[in-house]
């Protein structure tokens, strides 16, 4: 971080106001949630995206009063104007009519649901209406408001914090024109950029896994108390864990980031600050997986159900037991199926700055260990876990990218030519990843000026596995949409 007092108290502000953006999503949730097992969930509820917006516009201004103030070189400038044509890009997926499987499969009939009944319900239909729910039931107040539109307009503004969250994140370490350039880098993430105009909740997961894992790793004190960092963090995990059933698979690495920061903290009261700790982290998110209990004897439903046969089945092998094998004797190809394979592609800069993190090895391990085992983790989880995608592990992704940027970055300061290298590859590869997120996004501005029908637009995308999603919500649940 520079030395500039003035650049010091702004990103000290900037910290407070994301902080507390995060921290009232999560609130918002829970009050949601609670309001929809009392059967009140009705327009006026609606009031509450109020407290999490005020906070979202104040993080928002201070993040571009950093970007856009005492900043020299055209690299800066040219971040400027691909981070606008990134989000404007963006943007133009959230007016079109929603596509994506899974949201249309069961995120959206089950906000529906929720929002015609204005209460949980349990749909054998969706027996992901089972899952855990914060992400989808946030959501549900946007979908109150303006339909589809509205959540997707939520899911794009979490989409702007996880950016604004990274921003922070690289300026304890790098430059703001270096900063700028890791957080287009994973705003054009694959996963980033689509999910950020659908409605799905793999972006509102990552948030709150990138919020407790900032807490839990950053050195400097945030707050006056040790105990309110250690708190929030483990009220953000907790979060996570009410929001995808998938998550459980990081309760091993958030204990250990919890201990961590514990056991670092200045409270001498060890034992105290674990059971506080380690209650708020597993009591937020058990709601979800006591309802799953109470309806199907099953806390960890679907597993052992029928429903989650088929997942294995998909991978060609007859069990678990045969696919963790099958996988562990495949351990050599996960390098080369992280950074080539198509279906989930994050950046080629992961490969083409790889020999500098090797050769930063000692540094990696003496200065940004945590940084490193929290990536791993991830890249372990998504390995061994069918079907093999970047969604389920985005926030350890977008750490391991941070770790990438920041030990890129520091190594290719010491040349003039490296440090050239470096801005010519990265302005390289987000045109090209932009180029493709516009081609995509601007074949629907036909529909977006009104020369085609929601109809006409939807026709494109009748692939046959899509059909009957598409036709289930836009002609059964929703026709007027």
């Amino acid at each position: 971080m520079q030395n500039d007092k003035g650049q010091i108290f702004n990103l000290q502000a900037l910290e407070q106001a994301v902080l507390m953006t995060v921290f009232s999503i999560g609130i918002v949730s829970i009050v949601t949630t609670l309001l929809a097992m009392s059967g009140m969930l009705y327009l006026p509820v609606i009031v509450l995206l109020l407290v999490p917006l005020y906070f979202f516009l104040s993080s928002t201004f201070l993040f571009s009063r950093d970007i856009f103030t005492k900043y020299s070189g055209y690299f800066h400038t040219l971040l400027l104007i691909l981070l606008f044509f990134t989000l404007f890009s963006h943007f133009l997926g959230v007016l079109l009519p929603e596509v994506g499987f899974d949201a249309l499969w069961y995120h959206l009939p089950t906000i529906k649901e929720y929002v015609t009944h204005h209460r949980l319900v349990y749909d054998d239909r969706w027996y992901q209406t089972l899952y855990p729910q914060f992400g989808d039931l946030f959501f549900s107040l946007g979908f109150t408001l303006f339909s589809v539109l509205g959540a997707k307009l939520l899911n794009y503004g979490i989409m702007c914090l996880i950016g604004i969250v990274v921003y922070l994140w690289s300026r304890q370490y790098l430059h703001k024109t270096e900063s700028l350039s890791t957080v287009i880098v994973v705003l054009l993430f694959h996963v980033v950029a689509w999910q950020s105009s659908s409605v799905y909740v793999d972006l509102y997961s990552s948030l709150f896994f990138l919020g407790g894992s900032y807490l839990a790793v950053k050195k400097d004190k945030i707050f006056k108390s040790d105990q309110q960092s250690i708190w929030l963090a483990a009220f953000f995990f907790g979060i996570f864990l009410g929001t995808k059933f998938i998550n459980l698979a990081f309760i091993p690495l958030i204990v250990c980031l919890l201990f961590y920061q514990i056991f670092r903290a200045a409270s001498t009261d060890k034992l105290k600050a674990i059971i506080v700790t380690v209650s708020i982290f597993l009591g937020v998110g058990s709601f979800w997986y006591l309802r799953a209990w109470v309806y199907t004897g099953n806390l960890f439903y679907p597993v052992g159900s029928t429903h989650a046969d088929p997942v294995i089945k998909q991978m060609g092998v007859d069990g678990w037991s045969e696919w963790l094998w099958l996988r562990a004797g495949q351990l050599y190809l996960m390098p080369i199926e992280f950074f080539l394979k198509p279906d989930g592609y994050t950046t080629v800069l992961f490969l083409l700055f790889l020999p500098i993190v090797l050769l930063q090895f000692q540094r990696v391990l003496k200065e940004y260990l945590i940084l490193a085992v929290i990536g791993l983790y991830g890249l372990f989880f998504w390995f061994f876990f069918p079907p093999p995608s970047i969604r389920y592990i985005l926030g350890p992704v977008i750490i391991l990218w941070i770790l990438w940027s920041i030990v890129t970055w520091r190594f290719a300061r010491q040349k003039k030519w490296l440090y050239r290298a470096v801005q010519l590859a990265v302005l390289v590869s987000l045109l090209l990843y932009l180029n493709r997120r516009v081609f995509i996004n601007t074949r629907g501005l036909p529909y977006i000026w009104g020369q085609e029908t929601q109809e006409q637009y939807l026709d494109r995308f009748r692939e046959g596995f899509l059909d009957e999603k598409i036709d289930g919500f836009y002609l059964t649940l929703l026709p007027s949409a």
